[in-house]
């Protein structure tokens, strides 16, 4: 539950600082939650301490996520959590490093900041684009890495994208996410 939780915060916290709409306010609880999130997952699940801070990550996040949203990541996550049954930052999990990769030609401005709040991933090194250092964050984790892994089928995947296109975080995506075939080829390298 902790893990699945701070997922969740890790992929609208991301989310939030890609986002052309993220203020300096916004990004100042951003990185800081991304920092806490980062030493938290890394320490014991079992350990108060850690989840004294991850809660406090939570809330920055929060705090931080009012002026530019959540995007694509959230949107698959609701369509997928629901067919599948599994919580939001599990698929976040699976899907963040994807559409951050789809956002990535607009969200190039946006990231030294993420670079900087994730600079303390093992095995980060500074040639890593941002997609690249939260894989490297989320390989150290005991998750899934593929849609596949938690039930999807193949043939899921047209069903999922139709739902994701009429879930209304879509408008709040860094890109624009103009038809199915783009969601449908995210979906397709998160398989």
């Amino acid at each position: 539950l902790v893990h699945s939780a701070t997922l969740n915060a890790l992929a609208n916290a991301v989310e939030a600082l890609e986002s052309p709409k993220c203020d300096p306010f916004s990004e100042a609880f951003l990185m800081q939650a991304l920092r806490l999130m980062r030493q938290g997952l890394a320490a014991p699940v079992d350990d108060p301490s850690m989840r004294e801070m991850l809660v406090v990550a939570a809330l920055l996040c929060g705090r931080g996520t009012e002026q530019g949203g959540t995007g694509l990541a959230s949107v698959l996550a609701h369509a997928i959590g629901a067919r599948a049954h599994v919580p939001n930052g599990i698929v976040n999990a699976i899907v963040l490093p994807h559409t951050m990769r789809y956002n990535a030609p607009v969200t190039e401005a946006r990231a030294p900041a993420l670079l900087e709040a994730l600079s303390g991933v093992a095995g980060a090194t500074a040639a890593q684009s941002p997609s690249d250092r939260v894989t490297a964050l989320l390989a150290a984790l005991p998750v899934p890495r593929q849609l596949r892994e938690i039930g999807i089928a193949r043939e899921d995947i047209a069903p999922i994208a139709e739902a994701a296109m009429s879930d209304w975080f879509i408008t709040r995506n860094a890109r624009p996410v103009k038809d199915i075939d783009s969601l449908k080829n995210v979906l397709d390298a998160a398989w």
